[in-house]
This record gives structure tokens, C-alpha cells and sequence, in this order.
């Protein structure tokens, strides 16, 4: 090992998912973000997320997602301690990826965007796999209004 701290880096996050095929609708359809694999013979699917790669498998049997919001820093509210994480979604699509979730009416902790520490719009739902996933969007400047428009 060199002198200093080892360069580590995360190559793989692994979750498990009950529904493969509507995990994937979630993150490529409704998300936007970038598949990389759909191997529904292996029962897993994979995103490239800047870095790293997010793995979904099918679930064992029995196992049951959680059906509520993890605690989160960024934001009041969650009941679970338990991993989550946010996926920043470009400024320009950021009202397009909200409406199409709302549209599917997916589990969401606001009933829309809400301005977080005086610097973000946050948008917390929950995945089909049963994770708190805060959408996300640092906008360059301070909006004129942080209510977010219906």
C-alpha cells in the first residue's frame, strides 16, 4: 500500500427490489436515468450513476419493502433510519421528471417540490424497492418564489 490513504472508490450499491420490471419503469421511464443492463433471466438491473453502479436484484422470497419514508437530513419527517439517497435531476428536466411522478402517482413525502435549507427543491418519494429517493435540484440562483407552481 502507498503512503496515505488508499484511493478507494465505490464501484457497486446493491438493493433488492419485489418488482423488477416496475423498478425499472420507476428509475428509466419515470427518472430519466441511465440503464446499463436489464437482465430479467439473471433477475437483476443496473444504472450508471456518476462513478458507480446501482444494482437492482429480485428480492428472496418473504422479503417485504419498507412502506415508509426514511429519516433524511435535507428535509422534516421519516420515520425509518435506514439508507436513502437523492438523485439531482438537471435544472431543465426537473419539472418534467416531478410531473411524471406525480402522474404515476407515486408515494411522495410533499405533495410537490418544496425549498430545503434555503438552497434546493426537494421532492421525496418512495421507489418501488421501498427506498426514500429525494428528487432533487439546486437551481443556479434563488428562485424569485420558493413555492413551488401548481
Amino acid at each position: 500500500m502507498s503512503a496515505g490513504q488508499p484511493r478507494i472508490s465505490i464501484s457497486f450499491l446493491y438493493a433488492y427490489t419485489t418488482d423488477l420490471a416496475e423498478t425499472r419503469r420507476f428509475y428509466t421511464e419515470l427518472v430519466g436515468m441511465e440503464e446499463v443492463a436489464f437482465k430479467p433471466e439473471w433477475n437483476w438491473l443496473c444504472y450508471q450513476c456518476e462513478g458507480f453502479q446501482y444494482m437492482f436484484f429480485g428480492a428472496p422470497e418473504g422479503y417485504e419493502p419498507p412502506t415508509e419514508f426514511a429519516v433524511q437530513p435535507g428535509w422534516e419527517g421519516g420515520e425509518l433510519v435506514m439508507p436513502s439517497w437523492s438523485i439531482t435531476v438537471p435544472s431543465e428536466d426537473f419539472p418534467a421528471v416531478v410531473e411524471c411522478l406525480r402522474a404515476a402517482d407515486v408515494k411522495r413525502f410533499f405533495d410537490k417540490p418544496a425549498w430545503c435549507r434555503d438552497s434546493y427543491w426537494s421532492f421525496p418519494v418512495l421507489d418501488p424497492a421501498g427506498m426514500t429517493i429525494e428528487v432533487c435540484n439546486t437551481p443556479k440562483e434563488r428562485p424569485a418564489s420558493t413555492e413551488w407552481p401548481d
